[in-house]
């Protein structure tokens, strides 16, 4: 069975997509990027997971019934330690400042079989944040998992609007 993206998948497939290159390419070795909670649970670490949370609409114009999305981008890391959570911080704010390129995507039985560049996905607000549950007074009683959990939070947008 084909599926075609809509807006918000691709969004959020697009940025899995440039992150996981991007690490590749990077000095920090084996960060696997994800949208599955459920693929870190199993202790791989150091992991990075992107998901889709909320999203904004605001009219496009006036009296008209355009729209352009904003939605927020979830991006979770855990890290092996405290150091690795702050380098993999810089890295991904440094590497998504600028923003990145949006593909529109088809896919069959679980696969990418069409990927089309369609424009950028641009940040309006970025915000990150130490996960504050990690301040408790035994730390070594803290999941190994979320021991060096930090969050990034983006508000993104395409700047397109849309029908």
């Amino acid at each position: 069975m084909i599926i075609t993206y809509g807006v918000s998948r691709n969004i959020e497939a697009s940025t899995i997509d440039y992150l996981r290159e991007e690490l590749e390419d990077s000095s920090f070795e084996n960060v696997m990027v994800t949208k599955a909670f459920s693929k870190i649970t199993d202790g791989t670490l150091p992991a990075v997971c992107i998901r889709l949370g909320d999203t904004f609409y605001r009219r496009g114009e006036t009296g008209s019934d355009l729209i352009v999305r904003k939605p927020l981008l979830l991006i979770d890391i855990f890290a092996k330690s405290d150091g690795q959570r702050i380098d993999l911080k810089d890295f991904i704010v440094s590497k998504l400042k600028s923003g990145w390129k949006y593909y529109r995507m088809k896919v069959e039985n679980g696969e990418v079989t069409e990927k089309i560049e369609d424009g950028r996905i641009y940040i309006e607000r970025m915000t990150d944040v130490i996960d504050r549950e990690l301040f408790v007074e035994n730390r070594d009683e803290v999941d190994p998992i979320d021991k060096y959990r930090h969050l990034i939070s983006i508000s993104v947008t395409t700047g397109k609007m849309e029908s």
